[in-house]
């Protein structure tokens, strides 16, 4: 699944060799996340929706996400739910159908702006924003802030990777 981005913001499927377009509504859609077992897909003003053979099912609770603030930048699979990650509006959890705030105690981390953010293979997460790197356990404390003052060359981490030795890799504006 792929969005196009060059004429139009189209949804497109390669499979079995064949690229077919799924949807060629005019809203956009800002990104693709895969949990493992399912697809999201997170359009602008309209919130988040799974993908299931070849279909968007809206999910009516995320509706509330309409800004550009509010654009669902990360999402994650829990035990319970979903983690949503917000670019400017903060951290969720979409449970049962239900999304709740998340309280995040950290004064930079609620004033930053998100870009990216993966789910470690300790369960943990590593986000990346204006400010530098968060790490986060498993129940969303923060472990760790690596920034400017600490050490890294940029605050602004555009993307973040985990390799299979477990390094954390960033994609910074001046970069890697």
């Amino acid at each position: 699944v792929f969005q196009d981005y060059a004429l139009f913001p189209h949804l497109n499927v390669f499979e079995n060799g064949k690229l077919e377009t799924i949807n060629r509504e005019k809203d956009k859609f800002e990104r693709v996340f895969d949990t493992g077992d399912k697809i999201y897909i997170s359009r602008r003003g309209r919130g988040l929706f799974s993908f299931r053979d070849k279909t968007l099912l809206s999910i009516p609770s995320t509706k509330i996400f309409k800004t550009k603030k509010q654009s669902i930048i990360c999402v994650f699979k829990t035990e319970r739910g979903l983690i949503l990650v917000t670019r400017q509006s903060g951290v969720f959890s979409l449970e049962r159908g239900v999304v709740t705030q998340i309280e995040i105690p950290n004064k930079t981390f609620s004033k930053t702006t998100v870009f990216a953010g993966i789910q470690l293979e300790n369960g943990g997460y590593a986000i990346g924003s204006t400010d530098g790197l968060f790490l986060f356990d498993q129940e969303l404390n923060i472990t760790s802030h690596v920034a400017t003052d600490t050490g890294l060359q940029d605050n602004f981490v555009r993307s973040v990777h985990q390799d299979f030795q477990g390094n954390i890799w960033l994609g910074l504006n001046d970069g890697i």
